[in-house]
């Protein structure tokens, strides 16, 4: 495994977990806006 290929896979799972941290998180804001909207 070659270095160039292990730093485009750890950027790949670090993106990858950051956008469904950020889905979730959208998710959650969204249905506590609805419940009380500003």
């Amino acid at each position: 495994m070659s270095l160039h290929f292990a730093i485009l896979f750890w950027l790949a799972l670090i993106f990858l977990v950051a956008a469904t941290f950020i889905l979730v998180l959208m998710k959650k804001t969204s249905k506590e806006s609805k419940k009380s909207p500003i």
